[in-house]
C-alpha cells in the first residue's frame, strides 16, 4: 500500500503571516532576479502550497520559489535499485555499479540469517547483544554469497577515520570507511539508519565502503574518503556512488539541529526538524568532485520499512543490516 505525502517548501523574500506553521529562515538559497529569499514556510499540501502563492503575489515585489518539491513514498519500490535473491538472502545492487566488470556489491535486507528475535535474522554487529556465532554465521554467509573468501569490517565509532586496506586485519579496526584494490576483500560497514555509501573506481579497480550517519555528514566522512582515493591515484570524476537505504526526509528528524547540525546544512530542511540527508551526502560527492550523472540514491528509508531493514529509530534494540562491495578474485 502506497502512502504518498507533499513536501515543499515556499521561499519568499518577506514573511507571510497568513500560513500555518512556524517560518524559518531560508539559508544558503538561490536568490531570484536578484532579490534574496530570506524566510521559508513548509506546504504539506497542494492547498496550503496554493496559499503560499496567493500571499506572495499580494506582497510588493514578492520572490516566491518552491524548494524540495518531490514526492516521497513510504514504500521501497520506487528505488532504481535491483532487487536479487540467493541462497535465501535477499539483497539490493546499485543498477550503475552492477554494470561494472570484476565489481561485487550488495546491500542486504535483514532476511535470511540466523539471529533470534530482536535481530531477526540476518544482523551482523557483535556489539548489540546478539549471539555472536550466529552474527559470524550471518557474515560468512554473505561473503560466500558475494564469492569471495575474506572480509573486513569496522568497530564503527561516528568518526572520520578511512582506512586502507591492503590485508585483512585481524585486530578490531576502529573507524568508519574503509578503502581497497585489493582482489578478494569484502568490505563491510553495518548500519540500522544511518548510510551506507559505496564507491568504485572502475579506472583504477579500487572500491570504498563507508558508514555515514549524521555525525559522519557533519564531519564529511565521504569527502575525506575521495580524498583518500585521490591520492591513492583515483579521480574523482572516475567515482560511481551509491547511497544506500537508511533514514529518509520523511524521518529524519533533528530538534536540536541547531546545535547538532552546521548552519549550512539547514538549508536541507523538508520541514521544521527535519532533514533530506540523501541530498546531503549527493552535494558533499559532488563537491568532491563526483559527477552527479555517477550518483544513485536508493530512496528506501529503512525507519519505514522495519520488515525489510533494521531501524534504530523505530526499533532501540536492534540488529543492524550490512553493506558491501570488493573485487574479485583474479
Amino acid at each position: 500500500m502506497f502512502k504518498f505525502f507533499w513536501q515543499a517548501t515556499a521561499v519568499c523574500s518577506q514573511a507571510l503571516p497568513i500560513l500555518p506553521g512556524k517560518a524559518y529562515p531560508a539559508l544558503n538559497q538561490s536568490s531570484i532576479g536578484g532579490r534574496t529569499a530570506k524566510y521559508a514556510f513548509p506546504c504539506r499540501s497542494g492547498k496550503a502550497w496554493k496559499r503560499a502563492v496567493v500571499a506572495c503575489l499580494e506582497l510588493k515585489d514578492p520572490v516566491i520559489t518552491i524548494l524540495n518539491n518531490k514526492w516521497y513514498t513510504k514504500h521501497n519500490s520506487i528505488t532504481s535499485m535491483k532487487k536479487t535473491s540467493q541462497n535465501n538472502l535477499i539483497y539490493y545492487q546499485f543498477s550503475h555499479i552492477k554494470r561494472l566488470p570484476g565489481i561485487v556489491h550488495g546491500i542486504f535486507t535483514r532476511i535470511g540469517g540466523f539471529s533470534n528475535d530482536p535481530y531477526h535474522s540476518l544482523n551482523l554487529s557483535f556489539n548489540v547483544g546478539d549471539d555472536p556465532i550466529a552474527v559470524q554465521n550471518n557474515i560468512q554467509h554473505i561473503v560466500n554469497t558475494m564469492g569471495l573468501s575474506q572480509w573486513q569490517s569496522l568497530k564503527q565509532t561516528h568518526s572520520c577515520k578511512v582506512h586502507v586496506i591492503d590485508a585483512i586485519i585481524q585486530d578490531p579496526l576502529i573507524g568508519d570507511a574503509l578503502i581497497t584494490d585489493q582482489p578478494d576483500i569484502l568490505l563491510l560497514v553495518k548500519t540500522a539508519d544511518c548510510q551506507p555509501v559505496l564507491l568504485t573506481d572502475p579506472v583504477n579497480h579500487r572500491v570504498a565502503a563507508i558508514h555515514s550517519g549524521w555525525r559522519g555528514s557533519v564531519q564529511n566522512i565521504i569527502g575525506k574518503t575521495i580524498v583518500r582515493m585521490v591520492d591513492l591515484g583515483t579521480r574523482p570524476q572516475n567515482i560511481i556512488a551509491g547511497i544506500g537505504p537508511s533514514l529518509g526526509p520523511c524521518c529524519s528528524e533533528f530538534i536540536h539541529y541547531q546545535q547538532e547540525l552546521p548552519e549550512y546544512m539547514w538549508s536541507y530542511a523538508v520541514r521544521p526538524n527535519f532533514f533530506n540527508f540523501w541530498e546531503i551526502s549527493k552535494s558533499q560527492l559532488q563537491n568532491a568532485g563526483v559527477l552527479e550523472k555517477n550518483i544513485e540514491i536508493s530512496k528506501m528509508c529503512t525507519k519505514c520499512n522495519t520488515d525489510t531493514f533494521f531501524s534504530y529509530r523505530r526499533k532501540k534494540i536492534s540488529g543492524r543490516f550490512g553493506s558491501v562491495i570488493g573485487i574479485n578474485k583474479k
